[in-house]
């Protein structure tokens, strides 16, 4: 078969051949709360982990593997290659699934990266497909910080095993995307190991670290805690800066003279520091100079609808940062900062526009903080029930919230056609 390999291996991380005495082992770590919270994954439960081998291994066109740290030995999850069309040098990465101790840690960026340079590298492949349920908020935002672009939603695609239907969100990567991709995942790999180097232990700790941010991270402070939930918080940059770079809008919170105000405004971020601009007369650039502000970004997610009242809640992503702002006065550092707004407005729009002048600037306020104080918080769940409420006669589930960028406007006084203006995949 096309692919075939017995085992795909880093310094850290192992990928061996899924076989039938691997059961046993599975069934061993597993845990039937993370199948049932986990319902739109592949994970198994305990009773089903030989059901599970079994149905993988008699499975035609696939190539199943366990994934293995290699400094304990753990089995902490299970991935495969299917679908294999060695005709068309394509095939699709799934039926992926890790332990909590494996999640946000650098295991699916290793793992993906074995596989991929598998495809890509050693097998020329021209395209290589992921899919997730429309559900899983979490894979499916994974799968697009690999890199890889969404093709569209395969409506009622599936029936699942409790006799809900499966939407499915579809992503491709194309061979000509792949050094792109690959030299994004080496680089967030690169920062593993520059942890590791600099604290001097192991990578299984050094992930554990980033696990447990919200104890030892320097971004967590007296104002930043956060306090009810404490659970959904993290305090690791990178996650932050994730949903920073995803959302266009924030609300700048901030007191003067006694009075509270909350102002909307767009922002972006250039490495650790947070920028929003406005009106150099605005309230919000004139007056946050050298005063505390609040700030906050959310992207709502999906409705989550329980049982009862009590335990509706929403899915979502949420960061909230502490700073005292400085102004940005320099021309030339003012018209990079622009440029690197637009940028994340539409890619390389800025080039094609009539160049800024020095009024537009001068009128143009514009403030950052260091992104040194923050929290973020996030939910990607089901509805948490009372345990008695379970069997009420009632759907309960989750509506996802999926945002898209509509049919375009032409000005009414454009007289002449051109390209069209890219849009950002971030938001």
């Amino acid at each position: 078969m096309w692919l075939e390999i017995d085992k795909l291996e880093d310094d850290f991380l192992q990928l061996e051949r899924l076989n039938h005495q691997h059961s046993h082992e599975i069934a061993k770590v597993v845990s039937d709360q993370d199948a049932e919270q986990l319902w739109f994954t592949s994970i198994p439960t305990k009773a089903k982990a030989a059901t599970y081998v079994e149905q993988a291994l008699s499975a035609k066109d696939q190539i199943c593997f366990v994934i293995r740290l290699k400094q304990t030995g753990e089995l902490v999850g299970s991935t495969r290659f299917y679908d294999i069309k060695a005709e068309h040098k394509r095939a699709m990465i799934g039926y992926t699934w890790y332990l909590a101790s494996a999640r946000r840690t650098s295991v699916n960026t290793r793992c993906k990266l074995l596989l991929l340079k598998h495809l890509f590298d050693s097998h020329s492949a021209i395209a290589v497909e992921l899919q997730t349920h429309f559900m899983n908020q979490v894979s499916r935002a994974a799968i697009e910080r690999l890199g890889a672009k969404q093709d569209g939603i395969l409506r009622n695609h599936q029936i699942m095993p409790d006799g809900s239907l499966r939407d499915t969100v579809c992503y491709s990567i194309i061979q000509s995307e792949w050094p792109a991709v690959r030299n994004q995942l080496q680089a967030k790999l690169l920062k593993y190991e520059t942890l590791k180097s600099r604290v001097g232990v192991s990578m299984s700790q050094s992930d554990k670290l980033k696990t447990d941010s919200l104890k030892t991270s320097a971004l967590k402070t007296e104002k930043s805690k956060v306090r009810r939930g404490a659970k959904r918080a993290s305090y690791d940059k990178e996650t932050i800066f994730e949903i920073l770079d995803a959302s266009l809008m924030c609300h700048v919170a901030q007191s003067i003279n006694g009075q509270p105000f909350v102002v909307p405004t767009c922002h972006w971020r250039d490495g650790g520091y947070f920028y929003w601009h406005g009106l150099a007369s605005a309230r919000n650039v004139k007056n946050a100079v050298n005063q505390p502000v609040c700030i906050n970004v959310t992207h709502l997610d999906g409705l989550v609808m329980a049982r009862s009242a009590m335990h509706h809640s929403v899915n979502y992503r949420s960061v909230t940062l502490f700073g005292t702002p400085e102004t940005i006065t320099d021309p030339v550092e003012k018209e990079r900062q622009l440029k690197l707004f637009l940028d994340k407005v539409s890619p390389s729009r800025w080039e094609t526009l009539r160049p800024v002048n020095e009024q537009e600037l001068k009128a143009t306020g514009l403030v950052r903080i260091p992104i040194n104080e923050a929290s973020a918080k996030e939910r990607a769940e089901p509805p948490v029930d009372d345990e008695e409420d379970y069997d009420w006669p009632v759907w309960a589930g989750v509506i996802p919230l999926v945002q898209s960028w509509g049919q375009v406007e032409t000005d009414p006084r454009q007289n002449q056609k051109y390209s069209l203006p890219q849009t950002p995949d971030a938001f």
